[in-house]
Formats: C-alpha cells, sequence, structure tokens
C-alpha cells in the first residue's frame, strides 16, 4: 500500500494505491463523509487507473462505505463499513 500515487505521464495523483514490486495493482480514491454519492467519485478513480498500465482494481470510499471495482466501471461490490459483523 502506498499513499499518493503518482499518475505515469501526467502530475496527477490518486489518494492510494496497491503495489506489488513497480507494477500498480490497483488504485484507490477517498473522500469525505460528506461525500454522499459514490458514483461521482468512479469517473475520477478510473481516470487513475488508466494512467496505470495492468492496473485492474478500483477502490473508491467514503469512510462509511467502500467500493470495490474490478477492470471496469460497471460492475462493483460494494460494503457498509458501519455494518459489517
Amino acid at each position: 500500500m502506498t499513499t499518493e500515487l503518482k499518475n505515469v505521464g501526467n502530475a496527477k495523483k490518486a489518494d492510494g494505491g496497491i503495489v506489488k514490486g513497480e507494477k500498480v495493482l490497483g488504485v484507490i480514491e477517498l473522500k469525505g463523509t460528506e461525500t454522499v454519492n459514490l458514483d461521482k467519485v468512479v469517473d475520477q478513480a478510473f481516470g487513475y487507473k488508466s494512467f496505470q498500465q495492468g492496473c485492474r482494481y478500483v477502490i473508491v470510499s467514503n469512510f462509511e462505505k467502500l467500493r470495490l471495482y474490478v477492470d471496469d466501471a460497471t460492475d462493483y461490490e460494494e460494503f457498509d463499513l458501519f455494518e459489517l459483523s
């Protein structure tokens, strides 16, 4: 895990990343709890993913809900962090 993952090719940064060796496996975009609709964050997160060759995973969260995407933005698993047992 790393914080402020820099894009390859421009100066923008995701809030975090999952890295193995030199390869980025996933990007993480975090917002505050005032961001209720995570759909607004997805485009930003996938924009970061597009700059990481071979990246498959995107995680977005507002510290209440967490979404995990694999490969594309059409399907995801969502977890309510306050309701986990």
